[in-house]
């Protein structure tokens, strides 16, 4: 009773990431096919939001996925100590951690 069979926080996490993932690639795609759009201004903004949206989502997502995976590595390497569940608010704070480093 103490596995949780899914973690729907973290799950909003990975799915937000891959929204803000697809929402890049969107962007990039948008200014690389539209002619008009490559002037310079627009150029400079659809890059610069390009290359913070790729690494927050990739962080978001392969965050989420480390620090679920970490939660079963506690529970199963000491299963044996009563108590040991990693809370939800610990796990959002290690990703936060993560973003903030990236």
């Amino acid at each position: 009773h103490s596995l949780k069979a899914s973690s729907p926080k973290l799950n909003n996490l990975i799915y937000i990431g891959c929204y803000i993932l697809i929402c890049g690639i969107l962007l990039f795609e948008i200014h690389q096919a539209i002619p008009e759009l490559s002037d310079e201004v627009t150029g400079i903004c659809c890059q610069a939001f390009w290359g913070w949206l790729i690494p927050i989502s990739a962080t978001l997502i392969l965050g989420a996925i480390a620090a679920r995976t970490w939660r079963l590595y506690r529970l199963f390497t000491h299963w044996f100590k009563p108590g040991n569940l990693i809370s939800d608010p610990i796990l959002f704070a290690f990703v936060v951690f993560l973003l903030i480093c990236d």
